[in-house]
């Protein structure tokens, strides 16, 4: 999962966090002497001296810290070349990943590759190889011959937090608890991820909660600024209730921030995770409500650009509403997007032109995605899945997905026909209107009714 050049940066991070103690390392650093191929975090393991969790765990902290240098460092860069830094970047990924699998073919150790090769898992203790595909993504199992622990990957990347890095500093973003941003109290923080902190506020006039999302600082050079409250004001036009409407926006302890409606209820993502597979009458009716909310933002000439099961909350009342316009696009303002030739969005939801910085990217875009996101209810997991960014990407402009029929017999023949077309690789020959995908969707009769949630 790393290379030989991480290895002493590794132990650092080891040593700092208590996972391994001083004496271990330097033992483990002679017997490197006899094996130079060998890593020292190789080492550690085989020794029982880092355990399985330990591993895991030193994995999330070093990538989180890779990407937080990368991002500093592209954030000041122009459109084009941040987009020309990123696609070298999945591409020597890529190449990365072919030699590694070449080698471990060739019979060198596979300590420091990467354990999952396609649909085999290779146990890290003893090199004995699994098929995934008999075995539940996300499971930890013991390999029969060592006992080593096996972690079956899932299909995209955990964005758990390493429990021990403070995601408030990690992601350079002020405690705001009992602050108060935009005239609201801030109450509690309530979820984070990589684009920053939501928290519940309270607004001190109109006596609400609202949801506060707070950006990090990283985000505050002027590229970003200028992007972030251009398309906030654009998206604050927008008032549909299908869409979680923005109240305000600006900056508070130089982190910029968004105030918007406040939301009881759950995402669609939670709820594939909870049931794996939703029942058909319910998957209409979220994915028609969710088009009747992206269509009226293509009316303003406004682009989602990162539609998924994420930002898609269902409402303790029923309601679905479509959130987070963080990366949306006035496809209607004067002039270029500043955000125009930038690859943006979540790899397994976008669409294929989102790849190819040429494209003028458009409302079509949003089609493609919500038929994506389609597909994952029906099937219980994304069209496209693999072991980089640049294979999923690869996938969606030019792969085939595993029809949902094969997946969910339940699925009608007549919903996977607008499923594909939703997710018709040329966009002129895909749905061209939300409201179209709408009349569609309506017409499909369900045999049996009694799945509704």
């Amino acid at each position: 999962m790393f290379l030989a050049r991480d290895d002493t940066v590794l132990v650092k991070i080891a040593l700092s966090r208590g996972l391994v103690v001083e004496d271990e390392v330097r033992e483990c650093r002679y017997l490197k002497k006899r094996s130079p191929d060998t890593s020292v975090i190789s080492i550690l393991r085989g020794k029982g001296y880092l355990s399985e969790n330990g591993f895991i765990d030193l994995l999330k902290i070093h990538s989180g810290r890779e990407l937080r240098r990368a991002v500093k460092e592209y954030v000041n860069l122009t459109p084009e070349a941040f987009s020309s830094r990123i696609a070298k970047a999945l591409m020597e990924a890529e190449v990365t990943f072919a030699e590694r699998l070449r080698g471990r073919r060739a019979g060198r150790p596979a300590a420091d590759a990467d354990t999952s090769v396609g649909s085999t898992l290779i146990c890290a203790g003893c090199g004995t190889r699994y098929e995934t595909s008999k075995l539940e993504a996300g499971s930890r199992y013991k390999c029969r011959k060592c006992g080593n622990t096996i972690e079956v990957p899932d299909y995209e990347v955990s964005e758990d937090s390493d429990p021990g890095v403070d995601l408030l500093e990690a992601l350079d973003v002020v405690d705001l608890v009992g602050d108060v941003v935009g005239g609201c109290k801030v109450m509690e923080r309530i979820g984070e991820g990589g684009m920053g902190v939501v928290y519940r506020g309270r607004h001190l006039t109109l006596e609400r909660d609202v949801a506060i999302k707070v950006l990090p600082r990283r985000m505050t050079s002027d590229f970003f600024r200028k992007r972030f409250l251009a398309e906030s004001r654009a998206a604050a036009k927008l008032i549909h209730p299908n869409v979680v409407q923005i109240f305000d926006a600006g900056e508070h302890k130089g982190n910029p921030y968004i105030v918007m409606e406040y939301v009881e209820g759950a995402t669609v993502k939670q709820l594939i995770n909870t049931r794996k597979r939703l029942g058909l009458a319910f998957v209409i009716r979220v994915v028609c409500e969710a088009a009747g909310g992206l269509g009226a933002a293509h009316k303003l000439k406004l682009v989602h650009c990162d539609v998924k099961p994420e930002n898609l909350i269902i409402s303790f009342t029923g309601e679905t509403k479509v959130m987070d316009f963080g990366l949306a696009r006035d496809v209607g303002m004067k002039g270029d997007s500043p955000a125009s030739d930038m690859v943006m969005g979540t790899p397994h939801y976008m669409a294929p032109e989102q790849f190819v910085t040429e494209l003028t990217v458009d409302h079509r875009a949003d089609i493609y995605a919500l038929g994506v996101t389609l597909y994952h209810m029906l099937a219980g997991k994304p069209p496209f899945v693999g072991e980089s960014a640049y294979k999923i990407m690869k996938a969606h402009v030019s792969g085939r997905y595993q029809p949902v029929r094969e997946i969910n017999a339940e699925v009608p023949e007549d919903l996977e026909t607008l499923l594909a077309k939703m997710m018709c690789k040329d966009r002129e020959k895909r749905y061209q209107t939300m409201a179209v995908v709408i009349s569609d969707l309506e017409r499909i009769k369900l045999t049996d009714k009694s799945d509704e949630q």
